[in-house]
C-alpha cells in the first residue's frame, strides 16, 4: 500500500481573503490487495475522489457501492468503513468552514446520499493533485492562496455537475427497454411491488435505444451477483463484476458519459461467469439513466412545475427533493432550477411554507391538537414544528390558535 498524507491546516483568512473555507488534511491511497479499512473524521467534512478501483463503504450503517469517479463526502464524528474489491487509487481533502457546511446542504449531500456518481471532469484530478504536491507546513501565503482556490474550484465543480446535468431515470419495467432470454422480476413474492428484474443465465440480455451523450445502468451488487458485459452500438466495451458480499441495491455499476449526442443502444449481457467468491452468476436492472442536456429545457416548463405542486400538495406529510426527483424523473439541480424560475423559492422552502398554510388552516378549522396536526404535517418532533410555526409566523400555534378562535 502507497500512502501520501499532509495534516497541515490552512485557512485563507491568512492569505488577505475571507471565504470561509478551511483545509485540514489531503491524501492519497494506492492499495493493490483486498482489504477492509476504517476512517474517523474529527472535523468539517471529508471528500473522497476515487480515481481507480472499487470498493464497497459503510456510512451511518448504510452500505454504498464506490468506484472509479466518484466523489464520496464524509461527516464529522461519523465512522466510514471501506471494504476495498480490488486495485485501488483514490485522495481526499479534509474541509471546513461555513462556506463548505452551506456548499453540502446545497448540493443535498446527507446521510442517505452521500455521493456524486461518476464526475467524469479531468480537472477533478489535477486539482487533487497539485493540493497533495503543495500543502505542506513550509507552505508559503501564495501557494496557500493556490491551494485553497484549488479547493474552491472542486467545491464549484461539484455544484457545477449537480445543478446542470440532466439525467432521466428509465425504471425496468418501461416498455421500450427489450430483455431478451430469461429474466425474472424480485421480489418475486405475491402481492409485492417488483423492485428490479435479475438474470442467471448465459446470454440473456438486456437492451435499449436512447437518445443523448450518457448512459447509466444501475442495480443490485450482491454475493449471488455474477460478470456482465456491457456493448454500445454493437461494440464490446467493457466486463463488470457485480459480486459483492451483502446486497446494496440501486448502485450505478457502469457509467459512460462520453458518448457523442445523437442514438445508441446499450446491451447488458448476461456471461454466466463469476468470481471465485460468488455464488452464483446473477445481474441485475433497477433503471437506465440517459444524460441529456436538452432535457433541462423541456422538463422546466410550466405544466411541470403545476404537476409538481399539485403532487406536493397531496403528500405534503411525506414529500421532500428525493422523492420529487424519483416521481418525475429530474436531476434535483433541475428541480431547484424550476423553483426559482417560477416563485424564486428552494424545493424545501416552498414545502415548509405549504406546511404551515396547513398548519394556520387546520388550527383555525379543525379540533385537532396541536401535537396531533405536528404529527398530520410530517415533522420529526413537536418542538421542531413549534421552532419552524414561530420562524415563519412570529407567533406560537397556540398564540396564533387564541387570537384567529376569537
Amino acid at each position: 500500500m502507497k500512502k501520501i498524507t499532509n495534516e497541515t491546516e490552512v485557512n485563507l483568512n491568512c492569505c488577505g481573503y475571507s471565504l470561509g473555507v478551511n483545509l485540514i488534511a489531503s491524501s492519497f491511497y494506492s492499495i493493490d490487495t483486498s482489504s477492509c479499512m476504517s476512517f474517523i473524521l474529527k472535523k468539517g467534512y471529508r471528500v473522497f475522489f476515487i480515481l481507480k478501483g472499487t470498493c464497497t463503504f459503510s456510512l451511518f450503517g448504510k452500505k454504498h457501492f464506490c468506484q472509479q469517479n466518484d466523489i464520496l463526502i464524509q461527516f464529522q464524528d461519523r465512522k466510514l468503513t471501506l471494504d476495498i474489491n480490488d486495485d485501488i487509487e483514490f485522495y481526499y481533502i479534509d474541509i471546513s468552514g461555513e462556506f463548505i457546511h452551506e456548499v453540502i446542504n446545497n448540493l443535498m449531500i446527507n446521510k442517505e446520499h452521500p455521493m456524486i456518481h461518476g464526475l467524469v471532469d479531468s480537472r477533478i484530478k489535477e486539482l487533487f493533485q497539485f493540493i497533495l504536491s503543495h500543502h505542506n507546513i513550509n507552505t508559503s501565503t501564495t501557494d496557500k492562496s493556490d491551494i485553497l482556490f484549488s479547493v474552491v474550484k472542486i467545491i464549484a465543480i461539484l455544484i457545477e455537475s449537480n445543478q446542470y446535468q440532466s439525467w432521466q431515470k428509465v425504471l425496468f419495467s418501461d416498455p421500450r427497454i427489450l430483455y431478451t432470454g430469461h429474466w425474472v422480476s424480485w421480489p418475486t413474492r405475491e402481492k409485492v411491488t417488483a423492485e428490479e428484474f435479475y438474470t442467471a443465465n448465459k446470454s440473456s440480455y438486456v437492451e435499449y435505444n436512447f437518445y443523448g451523450s450518457g448512459i447509466k445502468w444501475v442495480g443490485t451488487i450482491n454475493f449471488d451477483c455474477g460478470l456482465a458485459d456491457i456493448i454500445i452500438d454493437g461494440n464490446y466495451i467493457t466486463t463488470i463484476d457485480t459480486y459483492n458480499s451483502v446486497r446494496v441495491t440501486k448502485q450505478v455499476l457502469y457509467i459512460n458519459t462520453n458518448l457523442d449526442k445523437g442514438h445508441h443502444i446499450i446491451k447488458i449481457f448476461c456471461t454466466g461467469n463469476k468470481n471465485q467468491l460468488s455464488t452464483n452468476t446473477d445481474i441485475t436492472l433497477e433503471s437506465f439513466h440517459v444524460y441529456n442536456d436538452e432535457l433541462i429545457n423541456n422538463n422546466t416548463g410550466n405544466n411541470t412545475y403545476k404537476s409538481i405542486i399539485n403532487f406536493i400538495s397531496l403528500n405534503l406529510s411525506t414529500v421532500n427533493i428525493n422523492i420529487l426527483s424519483d416521481k418525475f424523473n429530474i436531476n434535483r439541480g433541475n428541480l431547484l432550477k424550476i423553483f426559482r424560475d417560477e416563485i424564486n423559492m428552494t424545493v424545501s422552502d416552498y414545502i415548509s411554507s405549504m406546511k404551515i398554510k396547513r398548519a394556520k388552516s387546520l388550527l383555525i378549522s379543525s379540533k385537532l391538537s396541536i401535537k396531533e396536526i405536528s404529527d398530520t404535517l410530517g415533522y420529526c418532533n413537536y418542538s421542531y414544528f413549534i421552532k419552524v410555526f414561530k420562524e415563519k409566523v412570529g407567533i406560537s400555534p397556540v398564540d396564533y390558535k387564541k387570537r384567529n378562535k376569537s
